[in-house]
């Protein structure tokens, strides 16, 4: 009797290389979220005869917030890698606010607090494993 055995599968090696070319795709990505969210931003304040709600004042500065930090973060890594590194750590703060802001504007308010209470924990738990 002969078993067949299953095909093996190489095992990706991950290499300083790899790495980087993730994180290179993972910039690329949020700044391209950027660069949407302001151009429609840009249009929806445009489209409105309404003077626009407070929440996309903070909608706007966390965007800027999160493309100015991604951009120093791509000067900086080549020289000062483990700086980046934080600096990105912080755009990443940033893009996870924008997107809890972005959801929380069409949502009435009686949901801001449930959205605001899971944003506090996914901070917290984000400290909590990023430090401990």
């Amino acid at each position: 009797m002969d078993l067949e055995s299953p095909p093996v599968t190489p095992v990706p090696v991950v290499t300083r290389q790899n790495l980087e070319r993730r994180n290179l795709q993972w910039q690329d990505i949020i700044m391209g979220f950027c660069f949407t969210s302001a151009l429609e931003i840009a249009l929806q304040s445009t489209q409105t005869a309404s003077q626009l709600s407070p929440s996309f004042h903070w909608l706007s500065l966390a965007v800027v917030l999160t493309f100015s930090t991604l951009f120093v973060a791509k000067f900086m890594s080549s020289k000062y890698p483990v700086h980046a590194q934080v600096v990105e750590k912080v755009a990443v703060f940033f893009v996870t606010t924008a997107f809890f802001l972005a959801i929380a504007i069409s949502l009435p308010p009686s949901f801001h607090i449930f959205i605001w209470t899971i944003y506090a924990v996914l901070l917290l738990c984000g400290f909590i494993y990023s430090f401990f």
